[in-house]
C-alpha cells in the first residue's frame, strides 16, 4: 500500500484553514440574525468544498467512482 501521511493531512488542513478564515471574516461582517448565520455557514462549506476539489479533485473523483458514485 502506497501511503503518504503528510500529503494526506496537508490538503484537508489547507481547505479547513480557508474555511475557518472565510467563516471568521463573514461572521464578523454578516452574522446579525439567523438567516445571515445560515449564509455564513453555507459560505464556509462552499469555500471548503471548492478548495478541497481544487487541491485534490482527481483523487476525490477516483474515490467516489470506487464507491459507486459517478460524477
Amino acid at each position: 500500500i502506497n501511503f503518504k501521511f503528510l500529503s494526506s493531512i496537508l490538503k484537508p488542513l489547507i481547505a479547513t484553514s480557508l474555511m475557518a478564515i472565510t467563516v471568521y471574516i463573514t461572521s464578523n461582517i454578516f452574522a446579525k440574525d439567523l438567516i445571515s448565520l445560515i449564509f455564513v455557514i453555507l459560505a464556509g462549506g462552499v469555500a471548503y468544498l471548492a478548495c478541497l476539489f481544487g487541491l485534490c479533485g482527481k483523487e476525490l473523483k477516483n474515490d467516489l467512482v470506487r464507491f459507486g458514485i459517478g460524477i
